[in-house]
């Protein structure tokens, strides 16, 4: 009998292992990737998010901005770079792209020291996920991405052009963000209000 309890305990501690390992991987911006990208769009419904990360892609989703066909690809990096919301950096300075302090930035971002994987520097803490957006493409337009808008009109040159700059220790970058791009679209998708839907099909492109 009690070989028998035993053994059940094993397969329930087994089970919820299983189960932790799974959920766990989703909140990952390496070990759930690939996976995600191969599932159906109902298994996105059972992904494991937290709040704060959904409140971040609801208000993307939902921002206006001036390349609309870009969102997917850099909601993509900016999964990757927060660990899909998870990191201290977007929960405490809502910084989802990683971004750190440069002088330009001055007027949209306080400085803040922080410790990444790479040590610490300083980085960017802003007021709010609508500043942080703002911030993000504010970044891309100073000098060392010269050139990135007349990759805009493709995701696949934007991100080839974008990676070695933004991101120039990894070169398996593009190919990151790349692997998580089918998720950052769902999310998009799911969560864009319909009126904005409208609006945006009656907004001359600003192209």
């Amino acid at each position: 009998m009690r070989s028998l309890i035993a053994l059940c305990a094993l397969v329930i501690s087994l089970r919820s292992e299983e189960f932790v390992r799974y959920d766990f991987a989703l909140v990952k911006p390496f070990g759930g990737a690939i996976q995600m990208s191969q599932r159906k769009q109902t298994n996105l419904d059972r992904a494991k998010y937290d709040d704060s990360f959904l409140t971040f892609v609801k208000t993307y989703a939902n921002a206006p901005i001036e390349h609309e066909r870009l969102k997917a690809v850099t909601l993509a990096m900016m999964m990757l770079e927060s660990g899909r919301g998870s990191s201290d950096l977007a929960k405490r300075f809502n910084n989802y792209g990683g971004l750190k302090f440069r002088q330009e930035m001055a007027l949209r971002a306080q400085k803040v020291r922080y410790r990444a994987s790479d040590g610490y520097d300083y980085y960017c803490k802003f007021a709010s996920i609508e500043a942080f957006i703002d911030g993000f493409w504010a970044f891309l337009d100073r000098k060392p991405y010269d050139g990135w808008r007349k990759k805009a009109f493709n995701e696949k040159e934007f991100l080839a052009f974008i990676a070695p700059i933004y991101c120039p220790y990894n070169k398996n970058y593009a190919e990151l963000v790349t692997s998580l791009l089918p998720e950052a679209q769902a999310l998009l998708d799911k969560y864009k209000n319909d009126e904005t839907r409208i609006a945006m099909t009656k907004t001359p492109k600003r192209f």
